[in-house]
């Protein structure tokens, strides 16, 4: 099963308790070259690690 972003990017929101709309314009940014917050950096890491681990059970 692929990694969903969605979901990822959800996990996130929730972990960090930032707005899902903030985390994403966040994601964005970075995909531009901007530095992505350290608290986002590592949950988008951790969530990452997550839902890949959880991918290769299958």
């Amino acid at each position: 099963m692929p990694l969903q972003p969605w979901s990822v990017l959800q996990e996130v929101s929730q972990h960090t308790n930032i707005k899902l709309s903030v985390v994403a314009e966040q994601v964005l940014k970075h995909a531009r070259g901007a530095a992505l917050p350290d608290v986002l950096l590592g949950e988008l890491y951790a969530a990452l690690t997550r839902h890949a681990a959880g991918s290769s059970s299958f």
